[in-house]
Formats: C-alpha cells, sequence, structure tokens
C-alpha cells in the first residue's frame, strides 16, 4: 500500500515534467513561427517603402528636368512633386531586433531616412518658394537653383539607394537627360 502513492506520485511528476517539455516546446514553435512573420512583414513593408521612393525619385527627377528646360522661358511646372515616405526607418525602429537587417543595413537604411529627410524639407522649401514668390523678378533664376540644388539631392539618394544590398531595381539616372 505504501508503494501505491509513490508510484502515483512519480508517474504524475514524469507527467507533468513531460507535459511542461511539450509546453515549452510549442511556445518556442510558435514564437519562432510568429518572429518568422513578423519579420518577413517588416522587410515587405521596408521594401515597398523604398521601392515606391525609388518610383518617386525617378517621377522628381523627370518633372525637375522638365521644369530646367521651362524655366527659361519664364515658366514652371504646377504639379506639386511628391514627397518621399520615411515610414520605413520608424518600423525598422519599432522592431530593432529583427534579424533579416545586420547593424550595417541598420545604419545604410538610417543614412536613407536622413537623406529622405533632407529632401523632403527641400521639396517642402522649393513649394513654398514657387507658391509665395511667382512675382519676384529673380523669380525663375531662384527656381533653377532650387531645381539643381533638388537634382544633385535626389541622385546622391538614388544613389545611396543602389548600394543597398539585393537592390538590383534600375536607377533613375540623375545626370540624364540635361
Amino acid at each position: 500500500m505504501t508503494r501505491d502513492w509513490f508510484l502515483g506520485l512519480i508517474s504524475g511528476l514524469i507527467g507533468a515534467a513531460f507535459g511542461f517539455l511539450l509546453y515549452i516546446l510549442w511556445e518556442l514553435w510558435k514564437e519562432k513561427r510568429v518572429t518568422g512573420e513578423r519579420n518577413r512583414a517588416l522587410q515587405e513593408i521596408i521594401e515597398a517603402d523604398l521601392s515606391t521612393n525609388l518610383g518617386r525619385i525617378r517621377h522628381n527627377l523627370s518633372t525637375l528636368k522638365q521644369e530646367l528646360n521651362a524655366l527659361p522661358k519664364q515658366m514652371t511646372i504646377i504639379e506639386p512633386l511628391p514627397f518621399l515616405r520615411m515610414g520605413f526607418w520608424e518600423i525598422l525602429r519599432l522592431e530593432p531586433s529583427s534579424k533579416h537587417f545586420t547593424v550595417k543595413d541598420k545604419g545604410d537604411l538610417h543614412n536613407l531616412y536622413d537623406l529622405t529627410e533632407g529632401i523632403n524639407e527641400r521639396l517642402r522649401a522649393r513649394e513654398q518658394f514657387k507658391n509665395n514668390n511667382g512675382a519676384m523678378s529673380n523669380f525663375h533664376s531662384n527656381m533653377t537653383i532650387h531645381d539643381e540644388e533638388l537634382i544633385k539631392a535626389l541622385g546622391k539618394l538614388n544613389e545611396a539607394m543602389g548600394a543597398l544590398p539585393g537592390n538590383q531595381e534600375s536607377q533613375a539616372s540623375p545626370k540624364s537627360g540635361t
């Protein structure tokens, strides 16, 4: 009789340990799966933002080159230039433990963020200047300066994006067409 309770205790402890082990294994597998899905989603969002920015860089370069050709005729492009997306850095900052991005990749993306932020500020300044100073006698020469500086900045950002690993997409050439 004394032996029965001891065997029951041992079998209960073994069953509890086995159940606990299965629970831990399940949680580890689930965490790995969720982390993988989150990292893939993070990478897709960043790639989408960067791809959109490449398209906007091409559009902005094309529009600025058209405007540079029109400015000597005292004409400008009416359409405002679209801002570049900056959310990719905020998303990466919220998920710093992502294993898809090395420290160097994160540094490169931070550099892209800084360049993008600077270009968006130039785009805002250019649009304000264009909207508020159209009556100035030197408007077109000042607008040419804004456009040329913006083309240089967009070219620098385009080169930085081209240097990212895995970026095989063809890039906009800041020097062609002018």
